[in-house]
């Protein structure tokens, strides 16, 4: 595997309220290879798009990054000064967001939104930045980019002002991508188009990707490895290809028996009862515990660790104990 070019360790993110500290995430863990794909998969309210914020460093107050490493080309973003950390977002690590009308100026044409970074970190003259953006626009694969590029968001479809978020995502050819749920209101047919695109912009930039998505189908097309968080915790990783053959954890199983993929010829799909616990109602223990089918006495006590086996990491008592032939 390459040398990582993000490499995220131990990262604990926290809320101070006036009921004390609420963790949002704890002990999170993952590297991210050039043109490597790595899927954050899980329901809402599980960290995954909490994990990309504080690899961005941009956890909304009163939150903040409490401990761990974030390591872009070996470099500690969480030790950096904000202007530093600023001169590094949308330049060597980019995100795209779920929705792009909430990310995209209405006031601004598109040209100008995709050209404000080359002209911020390239301090490129202002009509060759327009010249860039006509091309990025062209990448993106917008139809008649010369005049799109004084349209105002509004004039665009959806698929069209996404294609507009990647083309301001990649427009400094970042390290590092991270797309959270960027095909979620997207339809079947612009969604393929859309993961098609960002599959293309990271094999010519050899950039890697984070994929934030909830959605296993996207996951089967798009990541080389996925991790599995519940609760703000990493509870299964493993290549894309193990984790479909043998989801491990039983959250993991329980996302697959609700996934129509996986169910189609079994009838009716099986629920996972009950909700993902919100940060005041999380306990010492295994975030699962009160909505798992294998439940013991012990799991409510301690968090069990990730442990990893073939290059395949579960955190579970239980599957730790069937691992080692111990009778669950």
């Amino acid at each position: 595997m390459n040398t990582p070019v993000l490499a995220v360790r131990g990262l604990r993110t926290s809320f101070r309220t006036r009921a004390g500290e609420l963790v949002a995430l704890e002990d999170v863990s993952f590297t991210v290879g050039e043109r490597e794909t790595v899927a954050l998969v899980g329901e809402s309210g599980c960290g995954k798009s909490m994990t990309a914020l504080s690899v961005m460093r941009l956890v909304p107050q009163p939150g903040r990054v409490a401990a761990g490493e974030v390591l872009l080309d070996g470099v500690d973003l969480l030790g950096l000064p904000e202007p530093a950390m600023q001169r590094i977002r949308g330049d060597r690590i980019s995100m795209i967001f779920q929705e792009p009308m909430t990310s995209l100026n209405p006031v601004m044409t598109i040209g100008d939104q995709v050209a404000e970074s080359l002209l911020l970190h390239r301090d490129m003259p202002r009509p060759a930045a327009r010249r860039r953006a006509i091309d990025l626009l062209d990448l993106v694969r917008i139809a008649d980019p010369h005049r799109r590029v004084d349209d105002y968001p509004h004039r665009l479809s959806g698929g069209m002002r996404q294609r507009v978020m990647i083309a301001m995502a990649l427009a400094l050819e970042p390290r590092v991508l991270i797309a959270d749920e960027p095909t979620t209101a997207l339809d079947v047919t612009i969604q393929a188009q859309i993961l098609e695109l960002l599959r293309s912009m990271q094999r010519a930039l050899g950039m890697g990707l984070l994929l934030i998505t909830h959605d296993l189908g996207v996951v089967a097309q798009l990541a080389d490895r996925v991790l599995v968080m519940y609760a703000g915790r990493v509870v299964e990783q493993a290549s894309v290809a193990a984790l479909f053959d043998r989801p491990t954890h039983p959250y993991t199983r329980g996302l697959f028996g609700a996934t129509p993929a996986r169910g189609h010829a079994r009838g009716r799909l099986r629920e996972i009862p009950g909700m993902v616990p919100s940060l005041s109602a999380r306990s010492a223990g295994c975030g699962f515990a009160a909505r798992c089918p294998l439940v013991e006495s012990g799991c409510v006590k301690t968090a069990p660790p990730l442990l990893t086996q073939g290059g395949h990491g579960v955190a579970c008592q239980v599957v730790a104990r069937q691992r080692d032939g111990v009778p669950a």
